[in-house]
Formats: structure tokens, sequence, C-alpha cells
């Protein structure tokens, strides 16, 4: 049986392969994306993928909900 931890991965890798598709974003699979990173302690993909959202992101209450750090940074 796998782990939640696991599963949170192998989440991650779908929603990599539906994101091609998927624009700039942010988007619904963005905001699901960064929260698989996020459980999955996979926190530098999180940021890249922050890093990689355009201007105006986080206003995006969907994808700043997800954010892998604490409010104020």
């Amino acid at each position: 049986m796998q782990s939640l931890f696991e599963r949170w991965r192998e989440a991650a890798v779908l929603y990599e392969g539906l994101l091609v598709s998927a624009g700039p974003g942010p988007s619904e699979l963005h905001a699901r994306l960064l929260e698989c990173y996020v459980e999955s302690d996979s926190r530098g993909k999180a940021r890249a993928l922050l890093n990689g959202l355009p201007d105006g992101w986080a206003e995006d209450d969907e994808t700043l909900r997800r954010q892998p750090w604490p409010e104020g940074r």
C-alpha cells in the first residue's frame, strides 16, 4: 500500500502532464500541482512553479491558498 506522501508525488506527475495544455496560469491545475508539491515536500518545485507564473498570480485565491510558505514571506 502506498503512503499518502507517495500518492501526492504521483498526483504531481499527472498534473505536470496536464499542465502542458493549461497555458501560463494561474489556473486550477496550477493550484492543484502546487498543492501536490507542497504536500510531497517538493518545495523547490513549488517555488519554481510560482516563479514561472505570470504577474498577478498572487491575486488568484486558489493559487495563493496553496502557497508553500507562511503568510508574510
